[in-house]
């Protein structure tokens, strides 16, 4: 796992970044900030190997990518969603305040379900969202159950019936909600939701 330092120090920064980005300035100026204001060695030069990837390829998401011992998955798929649509200055601060919540949680139901509501509702892929919650996590049994759902959603299947499965894991009452939300479209917000329900 990433140490909780440098999450912090990344939240803070890919927070700092969105805000500029959200006020109008550009991606450029936004990195270029962020590399100012890190105080982790391993944030900074992850940070300016996204500015040099933007200036060589017009891509900052390869180097976020291979700086696994900097950037988790999920921020990863943030920074993807935001890349692709040019909302990084909405999709960064979420990826800042989902990696909060993270240190705070432990790896259980509504670890998943934030996560899962959390990337779904910035636009990241499904797909891609269930190889975050693999790679983020610590527990054994959510990256098993992060599997399944990956590959129920591949082969165009629903998903609430592995939450109905895994009934140690996810409450009674969460596969009937999947089942319904699936289907109108709702999934991302009514997850996020039911993770914060607790709280």
């Amino acid at each position: 796992m990433i140490p909780e330092d440098i999450q912090r120090d990344l939240a803070a920064c890919l927070r700092l970044m969105g805000r500029w980005m959200d006020s109008g300035r550009a991606l450029v100026p936004s990195l270029e900030l962020g590399i100012r204001q890190a105080t982790q060695p391993r944030v900074r030069q992850t940070l300016q190997a996204m500015l040099d990837g933007w200036w060589k390829e017009r891509n900052i998401l390869p180097p976020a990518e291979k700086a696994t011992d900097v950037f988790p998955r999920s921020a990863c798929g943030f920074t993807m969603a935001g890349f692709d649509s040019w909302t990084l200055g909405m999709t960064w601060p979420r990826a800042a305040d989902l990696m909060e919540w993270r240190l705070k949680h432990a790896d259980g139901e509504a670890a998943f379900c934030m996560t899962l509501g959390a990337l779904m509702q910035s636009g990241t892929p499904i797909v891609f969202s269930f190889d975050a919650i693999a790679a983020d996590c610590e527990s054994p049994e959510m990256r098993t159950i992060a599997a399944e759902m990956k590959a129920k959603v591949l082969e165009g299947q629903s998903i609430s019936g592995i939450a109905a499965a895994h009934s140690g894991f996810f409450s009674k009452e969460l596969a009937p909600l999947i089942e319904k939300t699936e289907q109108d479209g709702t999934l991302g917000e009514a997850l996020f939701a039911y993770a914060r329900k607790g709280e």
